[in-house]
Parts: C-alpha cells; structure tokens; sequence
C-alpha cells in the first residue's frame, strides 16, 4: 500500500501526457524510397549491423532526444503540406530519392516560414532511386551539392557546415 501510493502519485502527473498528440516541433522524414529503391540497390546480406539509412535515422533521432526534442516521423505518403503545416521544422536525413511533388512541398513548406534542414543528396535522385539530371532543389535554393551518398552507402561523410560569410560551424 505505501508502495502504491508514490507510484500512484508519479502516475497521476503523469496522465495527462499518456496517449496525447505529441507536441508538434519537429517532422523527421523517414524515406522509404530512399531506403527501398535508393540505398537497396547494392546487395549488402544479411547480418547483425544496421544499415546505413537506419543509421542515420537512429543517430538524428538520437541527437534531437538529447537535446529534448522529440520528432514527429513523416513517411512518403504522408509527405504532403497539409500533414506538414503543424511542424516549424522539417528534417530531411536520407532523403535522397524524392518525387517531383514532394521537392514542391518542400519549398512551399519554406516559403510558409518552416525551417528545412537538408541531409546531403536530398532529391538526388527521383521518387524510384533514378539518378536526376537536375536537382529540383539546387535549382529552386540556389546552390549545389558537392556529392551525394553512394546507393552502396559503404562510406562514411563528414560533412562540414560554413556560414555564408565563411566561418565554420562545425563537422558532423
């Protein structure tokens, strides 16, 4: 009974957080067609470790936790403005292999004020994992990125990230 009483009472605030909406913050897209018909088109067996898209998902999954951020995830066919309005942030970690129609709802979701962090090779390729002539993205924001993850995704990146007057932010 004295037992039950304190764990009655940790329960009790607790309550009106059990089984609510999260608060919406953050949008993590987990790409499925990037993870499907990007990164599984070299066959990596089958073994114990995580590939390499889990991977990154874990660790921004990981890094947004520690920093008390608990994301939203968005899946491909969810992917569109009116599930995104609710977020101020838009995660984009492997989201290499994107639809015409998902880089539209990319740029309208900034244009409306939302924060867009791009992973690197976001819309690298189109919506089946075809390598892109050009990417709708570069284009639209004006820049270009230097490489994108290899489908075989056996490499390792550090990326660097430079404010535009130069200055490093840091390496990730």
């Amino acid at each position: 009974p004295k037992t039950t009483k304190h764990i009655a009472a940790v329960l009790d605030k607790l309550a009106p957080y059990v089984c609510k909406d999260s608060v919406p913050y953050a949008a993590l897209h987990l790409s499925q067609q990037t993870e499907t018909f990007y990164l599984s088109r070299d066959r990596k067996g089958v073994d114990w470790v995580v590939e390499p898209f889990w991977q990154s998902v874990r660790g921004w999954t990981q890094g947004l936790m520690q920093a008390h951020i608990s994301p939203d995830y968005i899946y491909d066919k969810r992917f569109k403005l009116e599930n995104l309005k609710r977020y101020k942030v838009l995660l984009l970690p492997m989201s290499i292999a994107l639809s015409d129609a998902q880089c539209r709802t990319i740029l309208c979701f900034a244009e409306r004020g939302g924060v867009v962090v791009l992973g690197p090779g976001t819309a690298a390729a189109d919506e089946w994992g075809e390598k892109r002539a050009a990417n709708p993205l570069e284009k639209a924001l004006g820049f270009r990125f230097r490489s994108v993850p290899s489908h075989a995704a056996s490499e390792r990146v550090l990326l660097t990230l430079i404010k535009k007057s130069g200055q490093m932010v840091g390496s990730f």
